[in-house]
């Protein structure tokens, strides 16, 4: 078949049909002429839902127009994929003039261009084409009816369960999982007529009772069904025409041209296309280059090893993107919905601030969850009156650098686990998360499960604009966490009565033989210091420990590694103290971490920094040990360092050191008030952060 003149050259098609195979003719073309026009690199784009070449072809000439001037120098070819896919007639395209289908009244009866594109995709289904469409043309008042509608629609698109189409309908695999196919093709054609026309509703933005949920208002929902399980066989098609069809086409082209480097693009359901193309794809064929996925119309998790949710199930498309060689880059626009917004302001607009307080005021058991940036821009205490006037329990973030809010106050919680499951669990019986100043989240541990129980709904507000745009649920407004605390102080109403006196400490756990448990040191921290000590800590394995004695009322008083990574307490407790010298510091710094960072001492001793460090000295490095555990390595090499005298270390460098033996020697030697930087080394019990 002719192409029509096009803006670029060489310029080549590849159709296919339905189940992959590819016009003969044509691939020959392409395979014998590429290395004949001295193409380098060949631009390869497979498009979403045109119905026609004529349509195809002329979004691959406005697609393909600006690259030779983009690249001037760079020898290269094209080519389009062509396959029978379709769009319906009434359903507008952004930046493409609108059909008259699209602006006529909305109607649940087929109109001629979907009905013609139908035919053209599924030709060999007519008599049931004429079929639906005469029941859409009467909506009878029946459910007999309506049960016939969806019998027909599924045999529309059904395809031979051992065909070659069916194994690429799903973007992931899930053990036990329903039957094939999804719940609108097996479950009651009346209840998913019901849920489809309610949804209508939604869109149309008056609610389901825009769209009659009568029998015979049911029909909208029928239409849409038969709308939605079009797409379906698209998206199914898209995955067989690309494994089948333009994959081995590949090979091939790799066998007869390998010079040539493959760039293939994909929009909506050819971005299916082309990445089920790289399960096609002969094994060793390293000659993909790059794959663009521009707006793909299937699901993120089709590339993933295991789905967040469940570690049982995966990607069906998992470990394939190592068949390209370079990047893999997916792209979406502005005419995209995802499941969460992110909305940007330096402070919230009228708009916003009245959307989020009238979502704080609804919510019938909120939880508040606050993050190191709220002590660090200095809003501690005003965490505290927002906690106190929505009267929600309190958690504090993940992975925390900073304390954002008093650890005994009565609604504190604690630190969420850093697990996606267990901060599911903690959110339970909340319908509403609002997160402050924090990412969401940082997920230190492979606990996977449901990010958030069903019904709780989540919203993030943080300054951090790439913190708001990689989380993986919920409402994100990038703004100053300062001004929307101020906005839900004054919103809300100041507490009736007192919240309740701060929750006391408990005794200390203890350990029989020479060494201390780390609470029965924290303990004697507490006990021993003033109270508006600073703490720069870094011995993640006594987390947990650390947590039950301490008491923290003030900001500033807590500094910690968020990323993880070792080295940060030695020379951190430096600089604190350094910045503060009227305030007392103290790191509490663990063996394995200390040997990262020890030269801190250095500087501790030359500028005389009034510091005290806390050496919890366990001769092995607890958190990967216990790191191991999780990950099944209990017996990992290199975890134990015994041995190390770190007095003497700390006395090398001209800094004062100590080696406290027992709990009441380490309580008598915090009791000092030395003007100039000391060590004061403590054997302790070996636990784990949670």
């Amino acid at each position: 078949m002719a192409v029509r003149a096009m803006s670029v050259s060489p310029y080549w098609e590849l159709t296919f049909d339905a189940d992959g195979d590819v016009d003969g003719p044509e691939r020959d073309r392409l395979l014998t002429e590429v290395s004949r026009r001295g193409v380098r690199d060949l631009l390869l784009f497979a498009h979403g839902w045109n119905d026609d070449r004529s349509g195809a072809t002329l979004l691959y000439d406005r697609f393909f127009a600006p690259v030779p001037s983009l690249a001037p120098v760079a020898r290269l070819g094209y080519a389009g994929v062509i396959w029978p896919s379709m769009m319906f007639a009434d359903e507008p395209i952004p930046d493409f003039p609108s059909s008259p289908a699209a602006v006529a009244p909305a109607s649940p009866r087929l109109d001629d261009g979907s009905r013609q594109a139908l035919l053209r995709v599924f030709p060999d289904r007519a008599t049931v084409l004429d079929r639906i469409a005469r029941l859409l043309e009467r909506q009878p008042d029946d459910g007999a009816s309506l049960e016939e509608f969806g019998r027909l629609v599924r045999e529309l698109v059904e395809v031979p369960a051992r065909g070659p189409q069916a194994r690429c309908a799903e973007d992931t695999r899930v053990p036990g999982a329903a039957g094939p196919g999804p719940e609108m093709l097996r479950g009651e054609t009346a209840r998913v007529c019901r849920d489809f026309a309610g949804a209508l509703g939604q869109v149309a933005g008056g609610g389901a009772e825009e769209f009659s949920l009568t029998p015979k208002g049911l029909w909208d929902g029928a239409r849409e069904l038969l709308r939605q399980a079009t797409y379906y066989a698209m998206k199914r098609r898209a995955g067989a025409v690309g494994e089948r069809g333009l994959g081995p086409v590949l090979g091939r082209l790799a066998q007869t041209a390998p010079g040539v480097r493959v760039h293939l693009v994909g929009h909506s359901f050819g971005a299916r296309l082309v990445s089920f193309a790289l399960r096609g794809l002969p094994d060793g064929v390293r000659t993909v280059k790059s794959v663009t996925l521009l707006q793909g119309a299937f699901s993120h998790y089709a590339f993933a090893a295991r789905l967040p949710q469940d570690p049982g199930a995966g990607g069906v498309l998992a470990g394939r993107q190592r068949r390209v060689d370079g990047p893999l880059v997916c792209c979406r626009s502005r005419f995209d919905s995802v499941d969460r917004q992110v909305q940007r302001a330096s402070a919230p607009g009228t708009e916003q601030g009245r959307r989020l307080v009238e979502r704080v005021l609804s919510a019938r058991r909120p939880v508040l969850v606050l993050g190191g940036d709220i002590d660090s821009a200095g809003l501690f205490d005003d965490a505290v009156r927002l906690a106190e006037r929505l009267g929600g329990p309190v958690w504090a973030a993940p992975s925390l650098f900073r304390l954002p809010f008093p650890n005994r106050h009565p609604l504190f919680r604690g630190v969420l686990p850093a697990g996606i499951a267990p901060v599911c669990d903690a959110f339970e019986g909340h319908d509403l998360v609002l997160v402050l100043g924090a990412p969401v989240f940082r997920y230190h541990e492979h606990l996977p499960g449901r990010y958030l129980p069903e019904g709780t709904r989540l919203i993030q507000v943080t300054e951090d604009a790439s913190a708001a745009a990689r989380a993986p649920m919920g409402e994100a407004l990038v703004a100053d966490p300062g001004a929307v605390v101020d906005l839900l102080v004054k919103a809300l109403d100041a507490p009736t009565a007192p919240v309740g006196a701060y929750r006391p400490t408990g005794e200390p756990l203890t350990v029989e033989g020479p060494c201390l448990h780390p609470e029965e040191v924290f303990a004697a921290l507490r006990d021993e210091l003033p109270a508006d000590t600073t703490y720069v800590v870094e011995s993640t394995s006594t987390n947990s420990s650390w947590w039950r004695q301490m008491d923290l009322r003030r900001p500033g008083s807590y500094y910690f590694p968020a990323a993880g990574g070792l080295g940060f307490g030695l020379p951190g407790a430096v600089g604190v103290a350094m910045a503060q010298p009227d305030r007392p510091v103290v790191g509490v710094i663990g063996d394995g971490s200390a040997n990262y960072g020890i030269t801190a001492l250095w500087t501790a001793a030359r500028q005389h920094v009034p510091l005290t460090v806390v050496l919890l000295r366990n001769g092995t490095y607890g958190a990967l040990r216990w790191f191991g555990g999780l990950l099944g390595v209990p017996d990992a090499p290199g975890m134990d360092i015994p041995g190390i005298d770190f007095t003497r270390i700390a006395e090398g460098y001209g800094v004062r050191a100590h080696h406290a033996t027992g709990a009441g020697e380490l309580r008598a030697l915090l009791a000092e008030r030395p003007d100039g930087p000391r060590l004061i080394q403590v054997d302790t019990a070996l636990t784990t952060p949670s």
